[in-house]
């Protein structure tokens, strides 16, 4: 999710990687009801962290162990800066909306918009609270 700050300036709020699990063909979450999973990233470096899916309650943090590699490493959403960059700079295009959702996808060449969406959903983790107010403050 990004915001446009009072001086014009784009920035990555928070983000998710979707993970299409459930086999439906899909990564949709619909608060938990497809099956699939999403799992926390970390808007400055692009770190996975959280593992968030359906849960008898809903749909919520399922595992606070980020995921790692075989050398317990963890795991970086590929081209990170790139997709940043590339959703701060296409948020101001859609001025005067501040704040945009978007769809991207991670390819082997790099990232590439899927679609921006006026309407983003929340996802249900103690740092909304933070963000929200970063966005109250803006």
């Amino acid at each position: 999710m990004t915001l446009i700050d009072r001086h014009g300036v784009g920035q990555v709020l928070w983000a998710t990687v979707k993970l299409g699990i459930s086999g439906s063909g899909v990564d949709n979450l619909q608060g938990g009801t497809t099956g699939n999973i999403s799992c926390v990233v970390d808007p400055e470096d692009g770190r996975v962290g959280d593992v968030l899916a359906p849960r008898a309650n809903g749909y919520g943090q399922a595992w606070s162990a980020p995921p790692a590699d075989e050398r317990g490493l963890p795991y970086h959403v590929p081209f990170w800066q790139e997709a940043c960059s590339l959703v701060c700079t296409g948020a101001s295009h859609f001025l005067p909306l501040r704040t945009l959702g978007w769809d991207i996808a991670i390819t082997p060449d790099g990232p590439m918009i899927i679609e921006a969406n006026a309407n983003w959903g929340m996802e249900p983790t103690a740092r909304m609270g933070a963000i929200l107010a970063r966005l109250r403050a803006a």
